[in-house]
C-alpha cells in the first residue's frame, strides 16, 4: 500500500497482486495492478492511467489533463475531475458517479450506472448489460448505448442525443437541445413496451422500436418519426412544432386514453334514428392510463396530440385518435392516414385531410393524401372523424373507406375533391355540408343546420344516389337532393 505520497515528477506503481494507494500527489502517475486496485484522494496534475486486472475503485481523484482507466471486473468512480478526456473501461459492471469531465469515452462489460456526472463536451458510453443514466448532463453530443435496457432520468443533453437499447428503453425527464435519435429493442424481445417516454423534450425526435411505444409529456421543436416494428404506438400528450410521422408497421395507432375501442360501428339505423354521438367507446384495450393536463420544464400541455406541421399515420391495424373529452388534439397542417383498419380523428379546431406524398422512416412511400389504405388487398373498414372548426379536404385528397363514415365539424364539412369513395353509409352533421363523391353515394344520417349539397359521379363515374334509413329531426323524410352530374 501507498499512503501519503508527494511526487514532484511522475509516479509508476505496479504490483502483482492487489493494491491501495491514499493521499497520494503526483505530476503523472501509471498504477497498474494484477488484483483490485483502490485508489482514494489522489491528485495529478497531468495524465492519470490506472489499470487492474480485477475490480478498480477511484474515489476523491483528480487529474489535470486526462484520465485511462482500464479495470478487468468491476469499476467504481466517486468524485472524480478531468480536466480534459476520460477513457474508462471495465469487464464487468461500473458504477459511476460525480463525474466531471470535457470528453468521455467508456466501454462496460456488464450493467453500468451513470449519477450525478457533467461532460463539459462530447460523451460516448457503451455498456453490454443495462445502462441507467440519472442527474447526467452533456454539454455537447452524447451517445448512449445498453446491450440490454436503457433508462434515462434527469438527462440534459446541449446538443444532439443517440440512445439505443438491445432491450426495452425508458426515457423520463430528459431534455436535449439537438436532435434525439433513438432505436430500442429492434429484435422485439423485451417484455412489455420497447420504449417508454415520460417528460422528453427534443429539439427533433426520430425513433425506432421493435415493439410497442409509449409517449406522454413528450415536446419537440421541429420534425418528429416514429415506426414501431412490431406493436402498438400509444399517444398521450405530444407536442409537435414541426411535421410529424408515425408508422406502426404490425399495430395500431392510438390515445392511451383507453376511449377508443377497435370495435367498428354502422350507420343503417333504424328510419328515424338519431345520428350516432361520440366516438367509439367502449372497454380500453390497456394500453395505458388517463391522460392529465401536464407541464414539463415550462411546457404546458393543453391539447392531447398537437401538431403544427403536416401528419401522417401509417398502421396495419387501427388509428384511433379520439380526444378525452378534456384534452383535444390540434393537426393546425394536413392530415393524411396512409393505411389503417378503423379509424377515428378529432381536432378541436379545423381539420384539413390530405397532407402530401412523402417518404415514411423505413423507407415505405405514402404516396396517397387523405384517408386510404396504401397496401393492396387492404382497407379502412370504418371511419370517424369529429372536429370543432371546420372539416376540409385538400385537392388530392382522397377518402377511401370500405364500411360506413360519419363526419361531424362544429361549423362546416366541406370535402370537395371529388375524389372520395365510401363502400357503405356517409353521416355527416355540420353547418354547411358538402360531399362531392368519386362515384356513388349512399347516406346515412345528415344533419346540415343551413345548406347541404351532395355530389355522386364528380369525376365521371356512373352516380347512384341513395337516402338510406334517415329521416329528418320532426319525423318526415326529407327532399330528394338533386343529383348533379
Amino acid at each position: 500500500d501507498l499512503l501519503r505520497i508527494d511526487v514532484g515528477g511522475a509516479l509508476a506503481a505496479e504490483s502483482g497482486g492487489g493494491r491501495s494507494l491514499q493521499d497520494v500527489a503526483a505530476a503523472q502517475g501509471v498504477l497498474k495492478a494484477g488484483g483490485a486496485l483502490d485508489v482514494a484522494r489522489l491528485a495529478a496534475s497531468g495524465d492519470l492511467t490506472v489499470e487492474g486486472d480485477a475490480a478498480a475503485t477511484l474515489e476523491d481523484v483528480t487529474a489535470g489533463r486526462d484520465l485511462d482507466v482500464a479495470a478487468g471486473g468491476r469499476l467504481s468512480l466517486d468524485r472524480v475531475e478531468v480536466a480534459r478526456a476520460a477513457d474508462l473501461a471495465s469487464g464487468g459492471d461500473a458504477q459511476i458517479i460525480s463525474l466531471q469531465t470535457s470528453t468521455l469515452t467508456a466501454a462496460f462489460g456488464g450493467d453500468a450506472v451513470l449519477d450525478r456526472s457533467v461532460l463539459a463536451s462530447d460523451g460516448a458510453v457503451r455498456a453490454d448489460g443495462a445502462l441507467t443514466a440519472t442527474h447526467l448532463e452533456g454539454r455537447a453530443d452524447l451517445s448512449l448505448d445498453a446491450g440490454e435496457a436503457l433508462t434515462t432520468n434527469r438527462l440534459i443533453v446541449r446538443g444532439d442525443a443517440d440512445l439505443s437499447s438491445g432491450e426495452a428503453m425508458a426515457l423520463s425527464r430528459t431534455s436535449v437541445g439537438g436532435a434525439l435519435t433513438a432505436a430500442a429493442d429492434l429484435d422485439g424481445s423485451a417484455a412489455g413496451a420497447a420504449a417508454v417516454l415520460r417528460d422528453v423534450t427534443a429539439n427533433s425526435l426520430d425513433m425506432e422500436t421493435g415493439g410497442t411505444a409509449d409517449l406522454n409529456a413528450v415536446a419537440v421543436a421541429q420534425d418528429l418519426s416514429i415506426r414501431a416494428l412490431d406493436g402498438t404506438l400509444r399517444l398521450g400528450t405530444v407536442q409537435v412544432t414541426g411535421d410529424a410521422v408515425f408508422v406502426a408497421e404490425s399495430g395500431a395507432i392510438r390515445t392511451q386514453t383507453g376511449q377508443a375501442s377497435s370495435d367498428g360501428f354502422s350507420l343503417n339505423l333504424p328510419v328515424g334514428a338519431e345520428a350516432p354521438q361520440g366516438l367509439p367507446s367502449s372497454s380500453p384495450d390497456g394500453g395505458g392510463g388517463s391522460i392529465t393536463r401536464t407541464q414539463v420544464a415550462g411546457r404546458a400541455f393543453d391539447d392531447l396530440l398537437a401538431v403544427d406541421g403536416d401528419a401522417w399515420f401509417d398502421a396495419s391495424g387501427d388509428v384511433l385518435l379520439p380526444g378525452d373529452g378534456t384534452l383535444e388534439n390540434d393537426f393546425d397542417g394536413r392530415v393524411t392516414v396512409s393505411r389503417g383498419a378503423r379509424v377515428a380523428l378529432s381536432d378541436r379546431n379545423d381539420l384539413v385531410l390530405g397532407a402530401p406524398s412523402r417518404t415514411a422512416p423505413g423507407g415505405a412511400e405514402l404516396p396517397n393524401a387523405g384517408i386510404y389504405n396504401r397496401v393492396n388487398g387492404e382497407e379502412i373498414t370504418s371511419l370517424r372523424v369529429e372536429v370543432g372548426g371546420s372539416l376540409t379536404d385538400t385537392a388530392s385528397a382522397r377518402v377511401r373507406v370500405e364500411g360506413d363514415a360519419w363526419l361531424q365539424a362544429g361549423r362546416d364539412v366541406d370535402l370537395n375533391s371529388g375524389r372520395h369513395d365510401v363502400g357503405g353509409s356517409i353521416g355527416a352533421q355540420g353547418r354547411d355540408v358538402t360531399l362531392e363523391m368519386r362515384g356513388d353515394v349512399r347516406l346515412g344520417p345528415i344533419r346540415a343546420d343551413r345548406d347541404f349539397t351532395v355530389v355522386a359521379n364528380a369525376r365521371g363515374h356512373p352516380p347512384d344516389l341513395q337516402r338510406h334509413d334517415a329521416r329528418a329531426d320532426d319525423g318526415r323524410r326529407p327532399r330528394r337532393r338533386r343529383r348533379r352530374r
